[in-house]
């Protein structure tokens, strides 16, 4: 039974043996086959405890195993649930979980891949539509609601999140400068020139390349700093020219004269009337 690895009923046979022979009482001729019978017991129960550990170490692996195989399981069940919900990033970090225990865990890292190229593809998409939106005029709200949504999305894809931080930066200013803008032709409209230059100077700091704010700017500023007194100088002949373009509908002409004027002798309340009055009027024949 030892030779064959079956130490339980070697155990137990040496065991019965060793009893017998204590009960008979043992010649002197037999003394050698008791001392072997003793250490023959002594190794069967030295195997048997090392058989015994190897099945505890066998079921403790089996246990881990186990357990591991339902963490796995849990995770990927979270993942799963988080992918229906669009949740891209938790459900990479759940699958990041398994692969924390278990880095070659094929049917995981095919799912991490998928789900990372959906989640961009998905924040790429968001991100279309919002500069869709943004070239729309009066969407700029809309439009950075749908960054927002895009940087929800693409937690976890710092590239993607630099980008849309960076456009979202873009049209936070683009829509101050529309409100500044806005506010300053209100005020334009109003009358209200030296509001209307102070606001138009803040937009310029936003866009100081921008040539049809930067008109308006100085328009109002020159009609906040505009007296009525009679042009002088070189600019009186250049205003009456104008003046006489005017009458005679010749407002291209007119509006470049009185212009002129206004570059000879700025912030005269007359010469800048009649700027105003030739654009209008240009603005009229377009129109038509």
């Amino acid at each position: 039974a030892f030779d064959a690895g079956n130490y339980y009923d070697a155990f137990m046979e040496f065991t019965s043996v060793l009893s017998i022979r204590d009960t008979l009482g043992l010649d002197s001729d037999l003394q050698e086959d008791r001392i072997r019978a003793r250490e023959m017991l002594r190794l069967t129960d030295q195997r048997l405890q090392e058989q015994r550990g190897k099945i505890f170490e066998e079921e403790e692996e089996a246990r881990k195993i186990r357990e591991q195989q339902q963490l796995i399981e849990d995770h990927f069940q979270k993942a799963q649930a988080f992918l229906k919900k669009g949740n891209y990033a938790s459900a990479i970090a759940e699958f990041d979980r398994i692969l924390e225990v278990r880095p070659d865990h094929q049917q995981t890292l095919d799912f991490r891949e998928q789900a990372n190229q959906d989640q961009r593809e998905k924040v790429n998409e968001l991100i279309r539509q919002a500069e869709r939106l943004a070239r729309r005029p009066g969407s700029i709200n809309e439009a950075m609601s749908k960054y927002r949504e895009a940087s929800d999305v693409a937690r976890g894809q710092e590239d993607l999140i630099t980008r849309i931080d960076g456009q979202m930066t873009l049209l936070t200013r683009r829509l101050n400068f529309d409100n500044l803008f806005r506010e300053g032709m209100e005020y334009e409209r109003r009358g209200d020139y030296a509001s209307a230059a102070r606001v138009f100077e803040q937009a310029l700091r936003l866009q100081p390349n921008n040539d049809v704010l930067r008109r308006h700017y100085e328009d109002a500023n020159a009609w906040a700093q505009a007296k009525d007194v009679e042009p002088t100088g070189a600019a009186r002949p250049l205003y009456r020219a104008a003046y006489q373009l005017y009458k005679q509908g010749k407002y291209t002409e007119a509006l470049e004269k009185f212009e002129q004027a206004n570059q000879v002798q700025p912030h005269v309340l007359r010469i800048l009337q009649g700027i105003k009055a030739a654009r209008e009027q240009l603005e009229k024949e377009s129109g038509e």
